[in-house]
């Protein structure tokens, strides 16, 4: 969009043949000195006499203190001296005319008057020549200063030509128009003569050297009659630029024209205009326009329609979204809410909370199992207590520090507070189970250690937490993280809870069951009382327990149990067909 005409001209650039273009060296200047007359002043270079005059215009001109606008081309230099026949005087005054012209902005926009000058028809476009020059046409049907001022006409005419030549004419190819007038058989005193010559004075100076040829067309016999006085008297140059033709002549523009963008009343073959501002494109093919269009408004992307779901589909998707449903559900409950057996007389293990120091309600013991504890108390806490558990041994906050670094490292304090239920339930169970002595007739034990909320943690050579005491601990590296929500399970894992199965289904005596409980219960009252002290209870701990309950109940390595129509069941997940380890690695991973 031009600013200034409020349309977008595109369609008046020359097409790409112009760069074809060859002028004769006649054609670009012919004449010597002071007679020169040149049609091409961009991209050639000048003769000797044109430099020479440059070079004194040019100091003419500061010592005048003519002020010239910045980019003022050596070629307007070169015009005004054409316009003033290289007369430095003259060439002076027509250059300071322009340069007025030039820093008036009036007479480089378009107002109402002058707009309605334009759409009135007076001076139109209307096609190119053979050498893709413009064809500019001017009716003298309505052309006067009674109905246009000749400020308005000015005006109007000079941001016109401004027009063609910004957007039709290429440096050194096309810089001449074809300048045609309809006088529609008017008598010399009725043509606007006035308003003619508002005209010529506008087109002279500020936009010389352009004329290639002007048509008069459907003169007057007294205008014919004057004209071949004024021939002998005018310039031979001008005079041969200048060609009268009446109805019966009017096809001999054809050899310049092509007959497409000659109009029927013309002898060729457009319509005849009705609209004239803004010019109409007649220059580009169907083609080109949609071209065009495609880029100014480009296509939106297509919406691809999704079918309906046929019912057998609907009723797949919905059983394998209430499976998915039902599997969320599973993994939203807390490790203690789920693959705990739920009986009245069971020790019931109290739900973690989050945000919170990770820590268990005491288990509620019978008054027999409470005083044989505190009997064995003292002695566990000399013998059996692992250092860890001492926090005289540790420093200030070693217990939180630990705890941080193992919520950062699996990603989540969750997975944690599921190694500690799972701990403490599997203790309270067996016990539950060896008291009542109906281990052969009960619970069916499915081992899961599932990632939360989609965070798959992975771990490998977690047993450096039981080496160390001090909080600066680096595990990220022993650290995988999947994609994708599953169930997390090693083969050590597997083989040692498989082994503890065993062990409980053994046929072991009671006595030794009751001894084997309690080497593991012992761990978990020293935790009770440090909870009940006020000492954080962390992660660590509960697997120097659950080490310990391995080294008591790990015994036989059957990996499957049947007992009375029931099954251990254990998923086995993350370890691939190669037996890899669930980190990639080619040992197996500790968990524990």
């Amino acid at each position: 969009m031009d600013p200034v005409l409020n349309f977008d001209p595109w369609f008046l650039i020359p097409p790409p043949e112009v760069n074809n273009i060859q002028h004769s060296d006649y054609y670009i200047k012919h004449g010597e000195n002071k007679k020169i007359r040149r049609k091409i002043f961009e991209n050639v270079e000048y003769d000797e006499f044109e430099k020479k005059c440059l070079v004194e215009f040019k100091e003419f001109v500061r010592q005048n203190n003519v002020q010239i606008p910045e980019g003022f081309k050596e070629s307007s230099y070169l015009k005004m001296l054409q316009a003033g026949k290289y007369n430095m005087k003259k060439s002076l005054k027509a250059l300071t005319q322009h340069v007025e012209w030039i820093n008036n902005p009036k007479w480089h926009t378009l107002d109402q008057f002058s707009t309605n000058f334009l759409m009135s028809g007076n001076v139109y476009l209307c096609g190119r020549d053979k050498q893709l020059r413009p064809v500019i046409y001017m009716d003298c049907q309505n052309l006067n200063l009674k109905t246009h001022g000749a400020d308005q006409i000015t005006q109007a005419m000079c941001v016109f030509l401004e027009m063609i030549k910004k957007y039709m004419m290429v440096p050194g190819k096309v810089e001449n128009w074809i300048f045609i007038i309809d006088t529609r058989e008017k008598g010399i005193f009725s043509l606007p003569l006035k308003a003619l010559g508002v005209i010529i004075d506008a087109m002279q100076v500020n936009f010389g050297g352009c004329l290639e040829r002007l048509y008069i067309l459907n003169p007057s016999f007294g205008l014919k009659n004057i004209w071949s006085v004024i021939e002998k008297m005018i310039d031979e140059e001008a005079a041969s630029k200048i060609k009268f033709l009446d109805k019966k002549q009017l096809s001999q523009m054809q050899n310049d024209i092509e007959p497409r963008y000659l109009q029927k009343k013309y002898q060729g073959q457009l319509d005849d205009l009705t609209q004239f501002w803004p010019p109409i494109d007649i220059y580009t093919t169907k083609e080109q326009k949609e071209e065009r269009q495609r880029k100014l408004n480009p296509a939106p992307v297509p919406v691809v329609a999704l079918a309906a779901p046929s019912a057998t589909n609907q009723i797949v998707e919905t059983k394998q979204i209430q499976e998915v449903q039902k599997q969320d559900q599973e993994i939203s409950l807390q490790p203690n809410d789920r693959n705990f057996i739920q009986n009245n007389n069971s020790n019931q293990v109290k739900p973690f909370s989050f945000g919170g120091s990770i820590s268990a309600e005491p288990l509620k013991l019978d008054s027999q199992d409470h005083q044989q504890t505190e009997q064995q108390k003292a002695k566990l806490n000399k013998e059996s207590t692992p250092k860890v558990l001492n926090n005289q041994n540790r420093g200030e906050g070693s217990n939180k520090a630990i705890d941080e670094k193992m919520s950062q490292s699996f990603g989540n304090t969750h997975f944690v507070q599921s190694m500690k239920a799972s701990s403490k339930r599997f203790v309270e169970d067996f016990k539950q189970e060896s008291s009542k002595d109906q281990i052969n007739q009960s619970a069916t034990f499915q081992i899961n250690i599932q990632h939360v909320e989609n965070q798959q943690i992975i771990f490998d050579n977690v047993n450096q937490f039981n080496k160390q005491d001090e909080p600066q601990l680096d595990i990220n590296k022993n650290i995988k993280q999947t994609n994708t929500a599953t169930t997390a399970t090693t083969q050590e894992t597997k083989q040692d809870f498989v082994n503890t199965q065993n062990s409980m289904q053994s046929q072991a005596s009671p006595g030794k069951k009751e001894e084997q409980f309690k080497e593991v219960e012992k761990g978990f009252v020293v935790l009770q009382e440090e909870e009940e002290e006020g000492h954080t209870v962390t992660a660590t701990d509960v697997n120097q327990l659950i080490k310990k309950s391995k080294n008591v109940f790990a015994k036989q390595n059957t990996t499957t149990i049947k007992e009375d129509k029931k099954m251990v069941e254990i998923e086995e997940i993350g370890v691939n067909q190669n037996n890899k380890g669930c980190c990639g690695q080619n040992s197996k991973c500790n968990i524990f």
